[in-house]
């Protein structure tokens, strides 16, 4: 049982170190190395949703298009390739009806299915292609922002781990995820301030890192818990099994998905005094 559990934490470490710093030169590189690496990213965690929706191979096809062309509109958008970005929500405007169009001419692609298929373009796609706003906000600095998005969370999710691992009584979701814990979630709150206290003093700017730190602690919690939720539903474990020791690309980024939107909020309101 030690032996497992020792190799286990011993492939997720080999992951977590060889991953990690493929992630951090691809982000810091360049804007177009950071565009792949999250169009890659997203299409996997796309296409590791096709357990939960039709098995109709041209439909799948078809949305993950969708879903890419979204995600390269957004992107020239908002490093203005494209000036005018009405077309792209006139695009967004109509997806519910292609989609139900689908469901209308095609008796094998039922209800549930264009659910999900709506669900996972609002779920994946829409906060990946969101993300992009922070080009057009600190064109040199995107890539410090998208940073510290990451580090607060991994610490939170670290900090609440190892805590709720020693000291979890108190059950936070039980009914969606049982192993996490009150405690567990206040040691990630305190882990992540901590962070924050120490980012605040190495930027010395006037960047509310306190409210970050709270907003960024509850958001990817909640990302955990609609993830598990999510795989709860359809009776799976892990999304996948393409990074060992971690699963899949949504048992890794799940928190993310929920976290970025609020994220860029707070971006969009603290902008002119951040980083």
């Amino acid at each position: 049982m030690l032996n497992a559990y020792i190799m286990e934490l011993f492939k997720r470490t080999i992951v977590s170190i060889f991953g990690g710093s493929i992630f951090i030169f691809m982000i810091l590189y360049n804007k177009w190395t950071y565009f792949f690496l999250f169009g890659f990213i997203k299409t996997m965690i796309f296409l590791e949703f096709r357990k939960f929706t039709t098995k109709n191979f041209a439909i799948n096809l078809l949305v993950l298009l969708i879903s890419i062309i979204i995600y390269c509109l957004s992107f020239a958008v908002f490093i203005n390739y494209i000036n005018d970005y009405t077309p792209f929500l006139l695009l967004l405007c109509i997806l519910p009806s292609c989609f139900l169009l689908l469901f209308l001419f095609n008796i094998k692609y039922n209800f549930n299915s264009v659910c999900i298929d709506i669900l996972r373009l609002c779920y994946i796609t829409l906060p990946f292609s969101a993300m992009h706003y922070i080009l057009s906000v600190k064109p040199y600095l995107y890539n410090k922002f998208i940073l510290v998005l990451f580090l607060l969370i991994w610490i939170n999710d670290s900090g609440a781990y190892f805590v709720g691992n020693v000291m979890g009584r108190t059950k936070l979701f039980k009914r969606v995820s049982p192993k996490k814990t009150w405690e567990g979630f206040v040691g990630g709150v305190a882990c992540t301030f901590l962070a924050s206290y120490l980012l605040h003093i190495i930027f010395e700017n006037n960047l509310c890192w306190y409210i970050l730190a709270l907003l960024i602690s509850i958001t990817s919690t909640l990302g955990d818990l609609i993830a598990s939720l999510i795989k709860r539903t359809f009776n799976v474990k892990d999304s996948g099994v393409l990074l060992p020791g971690h699963g899949g690309f949504l048992d890794r980024f799940d928190s993310f998905l929920i976290a970025l939107p609020f994220f860029l909020l707070f971006v969009y309101t603290q902008y002119s005094k951040a980083i």
